[in-house]
C-alpha cells in the first residue's frame, strides 16, 4: 500500500468509527436531532469523565462511563 491508500483508509476507519459513536449515543438515549451536539460533548469529555482513571487506554467501560458523563450533564440532549 502507498501513502495515499493508507490515508483513504485511514479516513474511512475515522468515518466508520464516529459513526460507531453515534449509534452508541442514540442507544443510550441521544436524541438523534442533537446527535451531532452529543457526539462533540461526548469527545470534549472524555478527560473531565475519566480524570480518576489511570490507565493510559480507554476500554469499553471507559466508553460508557463518558457516555453516562455526558448524558448526567446535559439531559435535556437525551431521551
Amino acid at each position: 500500500m502507498d501513502i495515499k491508500e493508507l490515508q483513504e483508509e485511514n479516513q474511512e476507519l475515522s468515518l466508520h468509527l464516529a459513526d460507531m459513536l453515534e449509534v452508541a449515543l442514540i442507544y443510550a438515549g441521544a436524541k438523534k436531532d442533537k446527535i451531532e451536539k452529543v457526539a462533540n460533548l461526548y469527545v470534549e469529555s472524555i478527560d473531565e469523565a475519566l480524570k480518576d482513571d489511570d490507565s493510559e487506554e480507554m476500554d469499553r467501560e471507559d466508553i460508557i462511563t463518558v457516555i453516562e458523563y455526558v448524558r448526567s450533564k446535559n439531559p435535556s440532549l437525551f431521551n
